[in-house]
């Protein structure tokens, strides 16, 4: 029963998917995760399942920490089919609902995953099929926003593929739990890099703001929670720590994720969009996330603890971010306004680590499995909880302005799916902590709230925000202004008036194909000699078994 459950969880979404783009398939996502619940619920610890003649022998199992991520994924998962089904019903919904299932089918996948293929499979998949949900609206922001997650989505997976060759080269197989040595350098670089893109790392963050800022609440929903910790889980999975030669990683990994912390914060204050504000906040809780792995690789002796409480603190932020988004589109409905405000501010306070809530036991485990020689690395996480109040308001403040819109979310269902994620957020904690970890953390809460009061009652109303210049992305701006200005720069000079090209309106087909195809310009052909590359150096090495 229990192999059957594992296998069901991936195969239900994939064979819902083309029904669920169908005139008819509006419930198919929402049945989709329903055996990802039951495994999450029913599998015990440690049941693996392994098919020899599916791809190189696919293993599939349930470990403590894929329990977290997968009844935490499900959850949100199902909530949000839900609110899509209740929300979105224009005549795109169909081809949301595709890309939603497909990307469900590889979240789930990869969190099930014991080897390599699969979890890669998964992970592209899920990757690949985000496009729809951010560029569901078809409007030139929300395509070009898709446009931008696409092109960082297929780095990243670029540079995992890459890392995990390296890996089954090294290693000789390609299953995680056979996997007994140190990987190589240039491995663990590629896995940082590809895996640091999903989590939004300083630097590599720009597609975050402006994709969930486009995305429908659904979407933005599912972005946020589950498939950004694909990232930590893919960390846990390939850099295990415990390690003692990660420990210099640890240490570069640790500095960027309090970088981050307090980048997401800064550049989110500036913001005047809930959604985007909410996009800063998930860079700063993914720079926690990675200050503790990095804190992890560097003590191999607290490593199980810390890995444990990564799980924990990942499950509550799928959660919880996930119903903020959610809470923000019925803020759009005219008709649920006072139940999304109320569950909004529970939400809120979780995410800021609130007494008696997911955020309080979440930051508590972690602070506990924290070693005393880390005291330091304590201290910096308490002021980003504290800067991070501060953004936090200014999210509140924002979300309760905005105005009602036609797509927010109007069925029954949509309120149903938000309370849930709201309940989850009140009474899981006590059924997973001990009521000592719920009642603590209360003093970040307290002195960012002291802030937010005093710049709510000191700062002039009319008065500008400092900053708020700064779009969406951020230091992608100006690099695109660079480049605009170095192409206008060296741009030939222009033709005769009388040799100039006709307007594209009245183009002939044959001038519209004429042309070399864009994929045999010269920088694609460099990128296909790169993969031609890693696959026969795959091949030569006897990675691939």
């Amino acid at each position: 029963m229990s192999g059957v459950l594992l296998v069901m969880a991936i195969l239900a979404p994939l064979v819902l998917a083309p029904l669920a783009a169908g005139r008819h398939g509006r419930w198919m996502p929402v049945l989709a995760p329903l055996p990802a619940l039951a495994a999450a619920a029913m599998v015990p610890a440690g049941t693996t399942l392994e098919i020899p003649w599916l791809l190189m022998g696919t293993h599939l199992g349930l470990d403590v920490i894929a329990r977290w991520f997968l009844a935490s994924g499900a959850l949100v998962w199902l909530a949000a089919a839900l609110f899509a089904a209740a929300s979105i019903k224009d005549g795109r919904a169909g081809r949301f609902r595709l890309f939603f299932t497909l990307a469900m089918a590889g979240s789930l996948g990869l969190t099930l995953a014991q080897d390599m293929v699969v979890f890669y499979a998964g992970f592209a998949l899920m990757g690949l099929s985000g496009y729809g949900l951010v560029a569901h609206h078809g409007a030139s922001r929300a395509r070009r926003a898709g446009r931008l997650y696409l092109a960082w989505t297929i780095a990243g997976e670029v540079a995992i593929f890459g890392g995990l060759v390296f890996l089954v080269a090294a290693t000789g197989t390609h299953v995680m739990g056979d996997v007994a040595i140190s990987p190589p350098d240039t491995a663990v670089a590629l896995l940082v890099l590809g895996f640091g893109i999903k989590l939004a790392l300083p630097g590599l963050h720009v597609w975050l703001p402006t994709a969930y800022g486009n995305a429908p609440a659904a979407g933005a929903a599912v972005l946020s929670g589950p498939m950004i910790a694909a990232g930590l889980l893919g960390w846990l999975r390939f850099l295990p720590p415990g390690d003692p030669g990660l420990a210099g990683w640890g240490e570069a990994l640790m500095a960027a994720g309090l970088t981050g912390a307090f980048y997401g914060v800064a550049l989110g204050l500036p913001q005047g969009d809930p959604r985007v504000v909410l996009g800063y906040s998930s860079i700063a809780k993914m720079g926690v996330l990675t200050a503790g792995f990095g804190a992890a690789l560097m003590n191999p002796g607290a490593a199980p603890a810390l890995v444990l409480a990564l799980a924990v603190y990942a499950a509550h932020h799928t959660v919880v971010k996930a119903g903020l988004f959610l809470g923000i589109g019925l803020l759009e409905s005219p008709r649920h306004g006072r139940l999304a405000r109320g569950g909004v501010v529970v939400l809120a306070l979780a995410l800021a680590g609130a007494p008696l809530t997911s955020g309080a036991a979440a930051k508590a485990w972690l602070g506990l499995a924290l070693p005393a020689a880390m005291a330091h690395l304590q201290l910096w996480l308490t002021a980003a909880a504290v800067a991070s109040v501060l953004l936090i308001g200014r999210f509140v403040f924002l979300a309760f302005a905005t105005g009602h819109q036609r797509h927010g979310g109007q069925g029954p269902w949509a309120p149903a799916a938000f309370a849930a994620l709201v309940l989850t957020a009140l009474l899981a904690p006590p059924l997973v902590a001990a009521p000592a970890l719920l009642l603590g953390g209360g003093m970040p809460l307290l002195a960012g709230g002291v802030i937010v009061l005093a710049a709510v009652l000191l700062w002039p109303r009319h008065r500008p925000i400092p900053f708020a210049w700064i779009p969406p992305g951020d230091v992608l701006h100006p690099v695109r202004h660079g480049w605009a200005v170095m192409r206008r720069r060296w741009r030939p000079a222009a033709a005769p008036a009388e040799a100039k090209t006709p307007p594209r309106r009245v183009l002939s087909a044959a001038d519209k194909t004429s042309g070399p195809h864009p994929l045999l310009s010269p920088w694609h052909g460099v990128a296909w000699l790169a993969v031609g590359g890693l696959i026969y150096l795959a091949i030569t090495q006897g990675g691939l078994p």
